[in-house]
């Protein structure tokens, strides 16, 4: 993945980060069945579209690898799943959105756990990282299990608490996307240096 790539990516998802916190803070002005309203919903859309980009990101320069790029691209299927449903919400409210919304936890959970495990498993110089995903799946199992007994506090948290695990993955992709900027400049003084070296010998 290029510089120019990764740090957009890293710029979307910081952008949907500070939104989903955002969000955590109209939940608490405006708690559970007000929170579900066209404004808020649209503002929903935005965090998604940042946790896709924030997976991406995560996939193509954090932690590499076949696992974790198949655990983002399900998790990003949940995620646009929940954009239709917040879409359908914005133009239509008062239409059952209930089928789209499990389904896209449903995947979420599944591609985030996916992306635990891969980042765990790849060899890398930031490979310390890896906990944040496993964070990111702890947390959003927790907040759906706790729907049904603390709706209000569930809609809180979903911004506040999950927010700062979307922060952390958007501020390392854009860490990250610096590093492998350096990592290609050094790859690519020693080629020319090598290539300079086999010239003067020939």
């Amino acid at each position: 993945m290029s510089r120019s790539t990764a740090r957009l990516l890293g710029v979307i998802a910081l952008i949907g980060a500070i939104c989903q916190i955002g969000y955590g803070l109209l939940a608490v002005m405006q708690p559970w069945p007000a929170i579900l309203n066209p404004g808020a919903e649209g503002l929903w859309i935005v965090v998604n579209i940042g946790m896709i980009a924030g997976l991406v990101g995560w996939a193509g320069v954090v932690a590499p690898g076949r696992t974790v790029t198949v655990g983002a691209v399900t998790a990003s299927a949940g995620f646009l799943l929940r954009i239709v449903a917040a879409l359908i919400s914005v133009v239509e409210p008062s239409a059952e959105v209930l089928a789209l919304v499990l389904g896209s936890i449903g995947l979420t959970l599944a591609g985030i756990a996916v992306v635990a495990v891969g980042s765990f498993l790849v060899r890398s110089p930031r490979s310390g990282v890896a906990w944040v995903p496993a964070l990111g799946f702890a947390v959003e199992l927790g907040l759906a299990s706790m729907y049904s007994a603390a709706t209000e506090l569930h809609f809180m948290l979903l911004g506040l608490l999950w927010g700062l695990v979307s922060l952390s993955i958007a501020v390392l992709v854009l860490t990250c996307s610096r590093s492998t900027a350096d990592a290609v400049i050094v790859g690519n003084r020693a080629t020319a240096a090598h290539r300079e070296e086999r010239n003067a010998r020939a």
